[in-house]
């Protein structure tokens, strides 16, 4: 009996040291999971502050603090922005940072865009009469069935819910924005998008248009920009213009600007500790209002 007693003890210590083994790995196992979790999230809460300050940061130095009342690509504003300091590495680019480095691109400019919310939709319509080819009547219902669906999370958002064909949506969406950019920056602007302005503005004289398009584009490539909208400062610039060019500039002038009021773009955050580790760095993409100095959109990855 005493056999079977010290047996069964036996028996029962090693199943209890067993038990309190495994309880003791699994203490453990979930203690150093619970830690790394601490410690992934300090870094996601560390770095998300980061990616905020670099743009504020970014903005800080190019935009607000723009002295001459005027933003063009020629500005270093419109490059990609990186600040190295002894404990962060901060990058502003508008598709996120590329290797070769020489293939980042700087902040996407939304001021160069025609809006697709409701204070866009005439330009809207607009747009989709020069660059799509539909006539003014199909152009403007478009537009408005699109200006009804919205907002829109994101450009795939607006394809899959608006009536556009793909070869529609493939011809405007270079040249559209979501957010309700009311002008647009005659500095930054593509050719295609000032085009459907002057359009707006009633213009039928499609060879004025042409050629104030070619003045518009010369001035720019060489370097300049302009420092306001108003026709005679764009006349001015442009050496003179004859009349028929400058009622164009004249029936445009309500939807145009030099400035660049809303802009995107990718903000990168990597603790200096961690940078020659390779560890990923807090990212987000935003887009943020100069005037108002606030988000829009911020989206963490």
């Amino acid at each position: 009996m005493k056999r079977t007693q010290s047996g069964s003890l036996l028996i029962v210590a090693v199943v209890a040291a067993a038990v309190a083994t495994m309880l003791a790995l699994s203490l453990a196992s979930l203690l150093r999971a619970s830690a790394k979790t601490s410690d992934e999230g300090r870094y996601r809460r560390e770095t998300r502050q980061a990616c905020r300050n670099a743009v504020m940061l970014f903005a800080a130095e190019h935009l607000m603090a723009d002295t001459n009342g005027w933003d063009a690509t020629t500005e270093d504003w419109g490059e990609p922005w990186e600040r190295r300091a002894e404990e962060w590495v901060l990058r502003v680019s508008g598709d996120g940072w590329q290797t070769p480095a020489a293939a980042t691109v700087g902040v996407r400019d939304e001021t160069a865009r025609i809006s697709v919310g409701a204070n866009g939709q005439t330009l809207l319509a607009a747009l989709l009469h020069v660059a799509a080819g539909l006539p003014d009547d199909a152009a403007f219902e478009l537009a408005s069935k699109i200006s009804s669906k919205g907002p829109y999370a994101c450009l795939s958002h607006l394809a899959s819910v608006s009536e556009l064909s793909q070869n529609e949506f493939g011809a405007i969406a270079p040249h559209i924005t979501l957010f309700n950019a009311e002008r647009v920056n005659l500095n930054t602007a593509s050719e295609r998008v000032l085009e459907a302005v002057f359009h707006a503005a009633g213009t039928q004289d499609i060879g004025a248009t042409r050629t104030l398009l070619e003045h518009i584009r010369a001035f720019r490539r060489a370097g300049n920009a302009f420092t306001s909208a108003s026709p005679a400062s764009v006349a001015r610039s442009l050496g003179g213009l004859p009349a028929d060019e400058m009622l164009i500039l004249a029936n445009s002038q309500n939807w145009l600007t030099v400035e660049s009021d809303l802009f995107s773009g990718v903000a990168e955050a990597t603790p200096a500790r961690h940078w020659e580790s390779g560890r990923a760095p807090g990212r987000a993409t935003f887009t943020f209002d100069r005037h108002s100095g606030r988000f829009l959109r911020w989206v963490e990855e």
